[in-house]
């Protein structure tokens, strides 16, 4: 640990190459951009259960073996196979960090070994900060260490995990995937503006209100469908819910395509479709759901089997128009309105399934003011809805209302409700034991590409 971290081990760093020497001289020296910290857990400890448990599950036979152990941790918590007893030695701990540190040798995550732990940290909005702490250019990578990201992640020797850990949030909300980065956005604007900490979950709408009344806490509730809020009313788990922007499907296509006009033209022989697999996300339920009901879905499902992809979500059936993979995909609106490199087209047969974004205090709330404070910051004109209007969505007519008033009653009776993922199986979260400290502070990890940080932690395991 103290070789690496004070350098004395040479391990991969990005290729710097200036164009010539003056440039070389004026860049700034580079601070070391690993960082290996160390956490010992004790396999009677009944806080620690959880994780232990965890990092027991990444190969079956573990959890029949009592030698020490001693699993590396890196990225956005991933758990690699441990070194086990007389396994643990010098050259193989330098040896799986220098794989961690390596240059990437797979193209997709499954090829990496090991799982991923659950974990609370909310990556995608810590890589929004880095970017717009030290942006998102090639080039940084080698400019920045560990502990000018996040130290709060960062696990020294014998880390004393009780006097560590993060102090509890002023506020905690449940919040659609689809409306992460707006959210993400304005939270951080919200915190340095208020001087508050806020805690944040995300998934999808039916698996975080299915979560919320399982575990009964929590203060604020996002979803990206309104149909949500009448089941949340009805089982008294929500305040009435403030209305925010809408969201609905749409054909994607390159901006300069000039071959689509509606869903008819996706059958087109020479058109080759990205759709969203039913199964796997709320966009290809939707988009099943509504094209059923125009008759449309069985030739279009029939059509992209032989032309086509079936992508899990939204965001991938954009990534393979952009690339040139298929013609048209279709995706939300909101995706898509302000990328430069797409078009949008609109037909009658998605219309039907516009649906409002929506927010609500959780009548679990035990920080009932400051949730109603921070939904009023959210709809305000002037705050909320203005980022929420920057990334692409659209907001709603009565959108010039003074928030102020509070909470008003939802107008989502004249939308077509969605079904989502409500109707799947759901894990409930467990309540807030305490190695969740643990894992909150698991490492910086690798944010691929805004920079190349890598945050080791090898968690070891007494012998029981």
């Amino acid at each position: 640990m103290e070789a690496v971290n004070g350098g004395k081990v040479e391990l991969y760093q990005v290729p710097d190459q200036p164009s010539d020497k003056e440039e070389a001289a004026e860049k700034p020296a580079a601070k070391p951009a690993h960082t290996l910290g160390l956490l010992t857990l004790d396999r009677q400890d009944p806080k620690e259960a959880w994780l232990i448990q965890s990092l027991l599950a990444v190969e079956s036979d573990l959890k029949d073996l009592t030698e020490p152990m001693v699993f590396a941790v890196y990225g956005r918590a991933r758990a690699l196979p441990p070194y086990v007893g007389k396994g643990i030695t010098r050259d193989n701990l330098l040896q799986c960090v220098e794989f961690i540190t390596g240059a990437c040798s797979c193209t997709v995550k499954e090829q990496n070994p090991g799982v991923d732990l659950l974990v609370r940290s909310d990556w995608e909005t810590m890589a929004a900060q880095i970017a717009d702490l030290f942006g998102a250019e090639e080039g940084n990578e080698t400019q920045f260490g560990g502990e000018e990201f996040f130290p709060e992640l960062i696990i020294g020797a014998n880390t004393n995990t009780t006097a560590t850990s993060a102090t509890a949030a002023d506020l905690r909300i449940f919040c659609a995937d689809a409306l992460r980065h707006p959210l993400g956005e304005i939270v951080r604007q919200y915190e340095q503006e208020h001087g508050v900490s806020i805690e944040v979950h995300y998934g999808s709408s039916g698996d975080l209100l299915a979560q919320i009344e399982i575990v009964k806490t929590g203060d604020l509730y996002l979803a990206a469908d309104n149909s949500h809020f009448e089941s949340a009313t009805a089982k008294g788990l929500a305040e009435p819910s403030i209305p925010l922007a809408s969201r609905k499907p749409v054909i994607v296509v390159a901006k300069d395509n000039t071959s689509i006009s509606g869903i008819k033209d996706l059958l087109n022989p020479q058109v080759n479709v990205a759709i969203g697999d039913p199964e796997a996300g709320t966009i290809g339920r939707v988009t099943k759901q509504l094209l059923t009901a125009s008759g449309d879905w069985e030739p279009l499902l029939a059509h992209v089997s032989d032309n086509g992809l079936q992508e899990p979500s939204a965001d991938d059936v954009i990534d393979v128009v952009k690339q040139g993979r298929v013609t048209a995909g279709i995706v939300w609106d909101m995706m898509a309105s302000t990328d430069p490199e797409l078009k949008i087209i609109a037909c009658p047969e998605l219309d039907a399934g516009e649906s409002s974004i929506e927010i609500a205090v959780l009548s679990s709330s035990t920080a009932r003011k400051e949730a109603n404070r921070f939904a009023k910051y959210v709809a305000s004109p002037t705050e909320g809805l203005a980022i929420f209007e920057k990334q692409g969505f659209r907001l709603l007519p009565h959108q010039a209302a003074d928030p102020s008033r509070g909470p008003v009653a939802s107008t989502a009776t004249q939308q077509t409700a969605i079904p989502t993922s409500a109707d799947q199986e759901t894990v409930p979260t467990p309540s807030e034991p305490a190695s969740w400290s643990a894992l909150w502070t698991v490492g910086t990890g690798v944010l691929a590409g805004l920079v190349l940080l890598f945050g080791i932690t090898l968690f070891v395991m007494r012998r029981s």
